[in-house]
């Protein structure tokens, strides 16, 4: 049995930015950056997927929330990233209306890109409470 080979995308880095709050069956805005730190344009072509995974523990109370979609980075006006630069992708996630005040939830953006391993530092963690 083979190893799959490392990705491509192990050469970039992954930043996730946005609010610490948002208001439960609202739509959550937030930044990705892939930055590009080697000496070397970055092409993104084919443009790759990442995938978003909201999670939030559930109890007796609540329900658990726990939901993962993959999609394809829109990268076609922004085809490659410059030596030692960055890009930046405006992401948006749906807050479940069925969240109470006070919870916590977790929005996980993974880069993804089949039949390759990927390293750890392709993925960025977005934790928000829920108001």
């Amino acid at each position: 049995m083979s190893k799959p080979p490392s990705s491509p995308l192990e050469k970039l880095t992954v930043a996730v930015q946005g609010p610490t709050t948002a208001v439960a069956g609202s739509r959550l805005t937030f930044r990705v950056t892939l930055g590009n730190p080697t000496d070397g344009t970055f092409v993104l072509d084919p443009c790759p997927g990442y995938l978003m995974e909201r999670f939030s523990l559930g109890d007796a109370t609540n329900d658990a929330v726990n939901s993962a979609q993959l999609y394809r980075l829109n990268c076609r006006a922004l085809p490659q990233i410059p030596a030692g630069g960055s890009a930046v992708f405006e992401m948006v996630a749906e807050v479940p209306a069925s969240m109470r005040a006070g919870r916590e939830l977790s929005v996980t953006w993974k880069l993804y890109l089949p039949h390759y391993v990927q390293r750890g530092n392709q993925f960025g963690v977005l934790t928000l409470t829920v108001v």
